[in-house]
């Protein structure tokens, strides 16, 4: 007769990503969701950064440079 000492070692140990995926479910599933917060964030940083605000917070609009940024396709692409 076992004791219930002896039962509960022989159980496999993890969550229901071991169980469905193996040892390395974790490891894929870790991955996956690091990657689609990466894309997202990607997204987010993009959106501002494209801002004339932002560009110009370095460089700097005089006169001058400002007519030839205005007819390049940089100030008339839609998308920055």
């Amino acid at each position: 007769m076992t004791t219930p000492e002896q039962s509960s070692e022989n159980k496999p140990r993890g969550g229901w990503l071991r169980k469905a995926f193996g040892p390395m479910g974790l490891a894929v599933f870790g991955g996956i969701l690091i990657g689609m917060v990466g894309v997202f964030a990607s997204g987010g940083v993009l959106e501002a950064t494209s801002t004339n605000e932002f560009c110009t917070s370095c460089h700097e609009m005089n006169d001058f440079v400002k007519p030839s940024y205005e007819a390049s396709a940089h100030f008339s692409n839609a998308s920055g």
